[in-house]
């Protein structure tokens, strides 16, 4: 009957605990992981050491900005190099700052005595965070010092301040007001994650479909497709609705947003079938769509600009379908675009049902064979 044909998929998928580890379980679990990694939005309190070879009153206090400051917690006082150089070595330091002999003494007598900080610039995002942390936390001693040497000197308050900070800076993000890392970098991972998953779990169902179906070339149609089809587009809608109850914003169309994930989950089937189609073996098409997926989050535009990329990265980000919709993703969410613009990633999602033509092409070919 035609509806065991629409029935038979769900309940195959149904037996099937690898699948549905990788279709419920795996895509839950992932998305848990990595909020806990990220979900803090900014990392703070990143332990840090200081080196206070002065132990004067004001070596302490400029250790106390800095413990201070957002960012950073001092948890180690050192008063010898070997064992600061040590702890920062072994990791259990992200950065270490120098305080030098006779500190307070060569501050008072206006010889600018230099503030060392090391930290390992090989941890790209940390060492930016302790960079901009320590910037920040020795720029206000350095303002203070300013301030209460223009006071010493008989200069009232408002000129002490002006003379401490002649240029007051003000520095607002657009987009991302708080330099949420979870914003930046979960809305790229997510979805980099969730293209694979679209995916695999098809390679999976196609290799056991062709073992436990004779002429399973011929019967290869839509009824097997729409499971994972459905299935994939609704982790897109749960990760718009992550992305809600997370407080990210949504200046633009959700409709557009959730075509697109639509458009999305589609291609990304069609390159699933092709690749199987091509190789007729699970572990091959698997590998060839890994080895395929797997520069995604490079290439997707977010942590690496697109105009910036040459033109092998160009043309991979291009045949990448979730480039496309993390294009849409972006607009929407953030610029609110309206236009024949904003529909150019709907455009380029739907060329990659131009695939599905060579995917059809070969189911027919054998269902006349």
């Amino acid at each position: 009957m035609p509806t065991n044909r629409w029935t038979a998929p769900w309940r195959l998928i149904g037996q099937d605990r690898w699948q549905l580890a990788l279709l419920l379980w795996l895509p839950l679990l992932l998305g848990l992981w990595l909020w806990s990694l990220f979900g803090n939005g900014l990392p703070r309190d990143l332990p840090i050491g200081v080196l206070d070879q002065d132990g004067s009153h004001l070596s302490r206090r400029v250790s106390q900005l800095l413990d201070d400051s957002a960012g950073l917690q001092v948890t180690r006082q050192f008063s010898q190099w070997p064992e600061a150089a040590d702890a920062l070595r072994s990791g259990r330091l992200y950065g270490l700052v120098i305080l030098p002999y006779e500190f307070e003494k060569d501050v008072r007598l206006g010889k600018q005595p230099v503030v060392e900080a090391r930290y390992n610039g090989q941890l790209l995002l940390v060492g930016r965070l302790v960079n901009g942390s320590l910037q920040q936390a020795l720029g206000t001693a350095n303002a203070s010092l300013a301030g209460l040497t223009a006071l010493a000197h008989g200069v009232p308050s408002p000129g002490a301040l002006g003379q401490a900070a002649p240029i007051r800076v003000q520095i607002t993000p657009l987009f991302n007001l708080s330099t949420n890392y979870a914003q930046f970098l979960l809305s790229a991972i997510w979805p980099a994650i969730w293209q694979i998953l679209c995916v695999l779990p098809l390679l999976v169902g196609l290799a056991r479909h062709q073992q436990q179906t004779p002429d399973w070339l011929g019967r290869l149609g839509l009824p097997l497709l729409l499971p994972y089809w459905l299935i994939g587009w609704g982790w897109g809608a749960l990760m718009l609705l992550a992305f809600q109850l997370a407080g990210w914003p949504l200046a633009g169309s959700l409709a557009m947003l959730l075509l697109g994930q639509g458009l999305m989950v589609g291609a990304s089937l069609a390159i699933g079938c092709l690749l199987y189609l091509l190789t007729r073996d699970g572990t091959r098409a698997m590998s060839l769509a890994a080895a395929f997926s797997a520069p995604a989050l490079a290439f997707i535009g977010i942590t690496f600009p697109a105009e910036q990329m040459n033109g092998f990265a160009s043309v991979w980000r291009s045949l990448l379908p979730v480039s496309h919709y993390v294009d849409l993703q972006v607009q929407q969410g953030h610029y609110a675009m309206t236009g024949l613009a904003a529909w150019l990633p709907i455009r380029n999602l739907l060329l990659f049902g131009l695939l599905w033509l060579p995917v059809v092409w070969i189911i027919r070919r054998a269902r006349r064979g």
